[in-house]
């Protein structure tokens, strides 16, 4: 799926569509079998940050699927951190203790799928900018839950930002 030009030529083929937000949905039926959209997640995509399209959010769902989902299903001792090297996304394995306190910062990082609630602290952060992919990994779908993809969410040392 993801090798050679293959990929590349389906993803540029979908640019012309409408909103960011279908563009990802014309894409998640080949990312399924390792990614779990939220309906929160794909909610997130209808107002995305300026500058923010789908080849941004392809840089965080190609390394997501291929880079991250294996060190989940089969740890092999290297920190996730370094699994991004080279690439200009970086991860973050929780929030701080002070943000998932917090009523309203752990809501905006809770979502439900499948009838299962989950709290989504794990996220990827563009080099530059201030966009972010936040997740958690399902054991019982042996799936990455995709909760929110677009602008930062508020933390506890972060002024409010309007949404």
């Amino acid at each position: 799926l993801l090798r050679g030009g293959v990929f590349v030529a389906f993803t540029s083929s979908i640019i012309g569509k409408r909103t960011l937000r279908e563009q990802v949905e014309v894409c998640e039926p080949l990312l399924e079998d390792r990614l779990a959209f939220t309906d929160k997640a794909l909610k997130s995509l209808d107002a995305p940050p300026s500058g923010f399209g789908f080849v941004e959010v392809m840089a965080f769902l190609v390394p997501l699927y291929t880079r991250l989902y294996p060190s989940y299903v089969s740890p092999f001792g290297r920190r996730r951190e370094d699994l991004l090297e080279g690439l200009p996304i970086d991860y973050t394995a929780n929030e701080g203790n002070l943000t998932m306190d917090t009523g309203k910062f752990r809501r905006d990082r809770t979502v439900v799928h499948k009838g299962m609630s989950y709290v989504c602290e794990e996220h990827l952060k563009m080099s530059k900018g201030d966009v972010r992919l936040y997740f958690t990994y399902s054991k019982k779908e042996k799936k990455i839950v995709i909760c929110h993809i677009g602008r930062h969410l508020d933390t506890a040392g972060t002024k409010k930002r309007g949404h």
